[in-house]
């Protein structure tokens, strides 16, 4: 039941307060990686251009069981210079890692969905079409939590990260 308080909040919060895109500094950025690094995933920043996964892409995550996980940053794609593609890139791939983390497969509980999908089609009506047209029933679900995410304000997805991937067990 706490998660559905938490997360509750944190969308009430959002839908009233959400800004276009994230505001994040390089202490943000910093601070993040650390958390998600502590977590056991691994953190990479790609220039490899012949990586086939960074081709029109701003990041991945890849989930190996049994092995540890990669996020990868593209900086083919992401200028890491610019705190604010950098954190959209970690807080969209960084949803993936809590969406491994959760057993749902979700950040949110599945009756918040259709007021993010309205939340995206409204502060991000690109990326609404692109969801629509490119995903398809588990990973357009996923990947429209990502999407929002990216919205969100760094302490909002730090704490999302925390709650999901560091709960006791």
């Amino acid at each position: 039941m706490k998660r559905i308080s938490l997360f509750g909040a944190l969308l009430s919060a959002v839908a009233v307060a959400a800004p276009l895109s994230a505001q994040a500094s390089m202490a943000d950025v910093e601070a993040y990686i650390d958390l998600i690094q502590e977590s056991g995933t691994q953190i990479s920043f790609n220039e490899n251009s012949f990586d086939k996964n960074c081709i029109d892409r701003a990041g991945y995550y890849h989930l190996d069981p049994g092995k540890q996980d990669l996020l990868v940053v593209c900086t083919s794609q992401v200028d890491e210079k610019d705190p604010d593609a950098v954190w959209e890139a970690l807080a969209h791939e960084s949803t993936h890692v809590m969406q491994a983390c959760s057993e749902s497969g979700y950040v949110f509980m599945p009756e918040y969905h259709p007021r993010i999908v309205r939340q995206l089609q409204s502060k991000a009506p690109h990326y609404s079409k692109m969801i629509d047209t490119t995903y398809k029933g588990r990973s357009q679900l996923q990947e429209t939590e990502a999407f929002y995410m990216e919205l969100q304000a760094p302490s909002d997805v730090m704490a999302a990260f925390t709650k999901l991937c560091f709960a006791e067990e």
